[in-house]
């Protein structure tokens, strides 16, 4: 509970929910637009990747701070 409660207070958590909650504002503006087949996919895939990246980065980081 103590180092959860370290983390919430950590800059970089706000940072980045601040980051998640402007991509989620962006993907549901995207959605209005009519992509085709091929670039949807790339879409998808890419977003895929960045939240796999961006999630494997923030684990890192938040726990090397934590320590």
């Amino acid at each position: 509970m103590h180092a959860l409660s370290k983390a919430l207070r950590m800059r970089l958590a706000l940072l980045l929910a601040l980051t998640g909650a402007a991509l989620v504002l962006a993907a549901l503006r995207l959605r209005e637009f009519n992509f085709g087949a091929t670039e949807l996919k790339f879409i998808g895939d890419f977003g895929l990747g960045a939240i796999g990246f961006l999630g494997t980065f923030l684990a890192a980081l938040v726990t090397a701070q934590l320590f």
